[in-house]
């Protein structure tokens, strides 16, 4: 039976292994490197050029994977914020979890988010993108979503900013706004809005809470789509509705 020292020390050994803080990043597989290296300076070619010649970048704000000179140029989208690393760990062969902070200048503060990089012969794959919002957000999305069954006046002016938009590829010209908005909630009061169960909340690196679901009546489903909710001040000021 080993003794309890080399248990520990095989512990921290695996530990060590396994997670690598931002000051490691010279111990990270080459082409990881270059991604991040890319992603901090807004270089979306760098970022490109981490990736196989068929690889794919998957994140909230896109509905579609990303690839060849797409990715490229969505990490020049983000020449507002600051990227931080703050470690890394290996979950499995093969695989590299970044844990990043951003922060914009601006409103929307910071977020954090995770990236998954699946490598292949020295490059990456494919990367996904995700963000956990905090708890405060998770409640106001449960809220949002309640109000779609019991649509008021005041459950939508303790939800929303007062110049709140709702935008759709089905939404009038400059989108929805106050009563028509409410009365367009009321027109599907009988059937249950509800998030998918297979796609959690997620928050984008613009700070944007994205909500997948689905509408149903009596187990069928009429609709499915996706909720992109910009927030302010713990309300909810804008819509985007794809579907």
């Amino acid at each position: 039976m080993p003794s309890f020292s080399r248990v520990c020390a095989t512990t921290v050994l695996a530990t060590a292994l396994s997670t690598l803080t931002h000051a490691d990043v010279r111990d990270l597989p080459t082409a990881v490197q270059h991604y991040v290296s890319g992603w901090k300076a807004h270089d979306g070619q760098q970022v490109l050029r981490a990736f196989t010649s068929d690889g794919s970048y998957r994140d909230p704000n896109a509905p579609e994977a990303l690839r060849g000179g797409a990715i490229a140029a969505y990490v020049e989208q983000y020449r507002q914020a600051h990227f931080e690393l703050l470690d890394a760990d290996t979950p499995r062969q093969g695989d590299v979890r970044l844990h990043w902070k951003i922060v914009w200048a601006d409103a929307r503060g910071e977020s954090r988010y995770a990236d998954v990089l699946h490598l292949k012969d020295g490059a990456i794959h494919s990367a996904t993108s995700t963000g956990t919002p905090d708890p405060a957000a998770s409640h106001l999305v449960a809220k949002y979503v309640a109000l779609h069954s019991a649509p008021t006046r005041d459950g939508m002016a303790a939800l929303f900013t007062p110049g709140f938009v709702v935008l759709s590829s089905k939404s009038p010209p400059g989108g929805r706004r106050g009563d028509d908005y409410l009365r367009f909630l009321e027109r599907f009061r009988w059937a249950t809005f509800a998030p998918d169960s297979d796609s959690p909340l997620q928050i984008t690196k613009d700070h944007r809470l994205v909500l997948a679901w689905t509408l149903r009546f009596w187990g069928l489903r009429l609709a499915q789509g996706v909720d992109y909710l910009t927030t302010q001040d713990g309300r909810i000021s804008k819509i985007v509705a794809v579907y």
